[in-house]
């Protein structure tokens, strides 16, 4: 019996790129959007694209809706998107290749990242990989931000060459003010998952993790190598952390944080 592969997306509010998602993956038996709760036409364009639509809460820790998602897809192979990626053609004909064969459980796609209408090629964001093929049965969701798949280590895995026509195409972000704000978004996200796994602030970390990660991007992963881009670049991957310990520090009450209703009694007080 042939086996079948499902495209799986999570969308909130992105229609415009899921249009182009969509394409992309017109070979999958069957594609699945879960919707959080947008209020632009991504419904309407999921449902135009040919997908399921489904619908979920609007969650903040995003990662975690991933499980509904995938107890959604009925195939047995299940390709992992997001609505701002897309699959070039000759990457489809390699994955319909893996899923037509018996010889792998999950499949690591390199990625080409886009800031604007730049391709990052350095900054450690080339070649990128991430496990986004897989078997169903293989694959289990942490709820992890950016780390939110886990496998058997006695999977059969492979790795794609790094080829741009082999490569998931993510147009991560719009611009730098695109990046900023997914910026804040995703460190909250990590500082939470920090609290809960018992990760402390440090005010050494907080004052060498920046510069560390500067160089890190900048000289050892070839930032230089893209003039003013892969230096401002580099730049931003140090703020995201030191954002990162920041919104550490405030989990653990540590900036005096103000709930609202403790505001209240602050204004409160003020009015006598």
């Amino acid at each position: 019996m042939t086996a079948t592969c499902g495209a799986a997306i999570l969308v909130r509010n992105d229609a415009r790129n899921l249009a182009w998602a969509l394409r992309s993956v017109r070979w999958c038996d069957d594609v699945v959007v879960m919707d959080m709760e947008s209020t632009d036409d991504t419904r309407e364009v999921a449902a135009a694209g040919g997908a399921r639509v489904l619908r979920t809460a609007r969650v903040r820790e995003f990662d975690r809706a991933r499980q509904a998602l995938l107890e959604a897809c009925a195939t047995d192979w299940v390709l992992l998107l997001d609505s701002d990626e897309v699959v070039p053609r000759r990457l489809a004909d390699r994955f319909q290749e893996i899923v037509a064969g018996d010889a792998v459980d999950v499949v690591d796609v390199p990625f080409c990242n886009y800031l604007g209408e730049w391709r990052i090629e350095s900054c450690g964001w080339w070649p990128d990989y991430h496990p986004r093929l897989f078997r169903k049965d293989a694959a289990r969701v942490t709820g992890r931000i950016h780390d939110y798949l886990r496998f058997d280590p006695a999977t059969r895995r492979i790795r794609l060459d790094a080829e741009r026509e082999l490569s998931i195409h993510h147009f991560t972000y719009r611009d730098v003010s695109h990046f900023v704000a997914k910026t804040s978004e995703y460190t909250y996200l990590e500082s939470l998952r920090r609290h809960e796994s018992g990760i402390h602030p440090s005010i050494l970390r907080m004052l060498g993790a920046p510069p560390r990660e500067f160089l890190r991007r900048y000289v050892l992963l070839g930032g230089w190598r893209e003039g003013w881009r892969g230096f401002c670049l580099a730049l931003l991957l140090a703020v995201y952390r030191l954002l990162l310990e920041i919104q550490t520090a405030e989990r653990w009450d540590l900036l005096e944080g103000r709930t609202g209703a403790a505001l209240d009694r602050t204004k409160e007080a003020l009015l006598g």
